[in-house]
């Protein structure tokens, strides 16, 4: 069946605009939570596995605002209720849990860890002084393009200074994991219940993937 946009998605309904941002939330947090994967497992707590975690970390916070504010509307509520009782737990679940350890964490770590410190920052050049005597390659190639290493070092040891040490950045991994293990478990579910509200008639077909 070839589907216009128009037919399961109107501008003017919240509803539609809800699921169309949850979706959003969906990919952004899945991906870059299958790069960190990735690299945890390649290098373990590598420049890139912080950088996709710093990326992770962005797009849970815009997610707790997003919900937070989408949350306040009835139209929102009312849908969330048509989710089966199991579900309804699972969703609750997932906001509880990036909008309390998840948030706690990652928040002061996101805002700070996600600027390039300027030249005169005290950050920047205790890190420097920190590393002195540790021994680096100047460059190499990574996932296909050319990394320079010194400025990973660099920037490895600033983002342990706003998660503590490798073995916070371990247990925000872990809550990064349980916040990803819930939102699978809704991700098809969302768009069951949303097609189910407008289009009754229309099967879902989901292209190069079971479901």
């Amino acid at each position: 069946m070839d589907l216009k946009f128009g037919q399961i998605f109107d501008e003017n309904d919240l509803v539609s605009r809800w699921v169309i941002q949850f979706y959003s939330i969906c990919n952004d947090i899945l991906y870059t939570n299958s790069k960190v994967l990735h690299h945890l497992d390649k290098e373990g707590h590598s420049a890139l596995t912080q950088y996709y975690f710093r990326l992770a970390s962005s797009h849970l916070k815009e997610a707790i605002d997003f919900f937070g504010h989408s949350l306040q509307f009835e139209e929102i509520k009312t849908f969330i209720t048509r989710f089966n009782p199991d579900d309804q737990e699972i969703f609750n679940q997932f906001i509880n849990c990036i909008n309390g350890i998840l948030y706690n964490n990652l928040n002061s770590f996101r805002n700070n860890s996600f600027h390039y410190p300027k030249i005169d920052n005290k950050d920047l050049i205790q890190s420097i002084r920190k590393n002195k005597n540790n021994k680096f390659e100047l460059f190499d190639r990574i996932d296909g393009s050319e990394r320079a290493l010194f400025s990973d070092l660099i920037s490895m040891s600033s983002t342990y200074k706003y998660l503590g040490d490798g073995k916070n950045l371990s247990r925000s991994l872990r809550n990064l994991s349980k916040a990803v293990a819930l939102l699978l478990k809704l991700k098809n579910k969302v768009m069951q219940y949303y097609i189910q509200m407008k289009k009754p008639d229309i099967e879902i077909i989901y292209k190069n993937r079971d479901v």
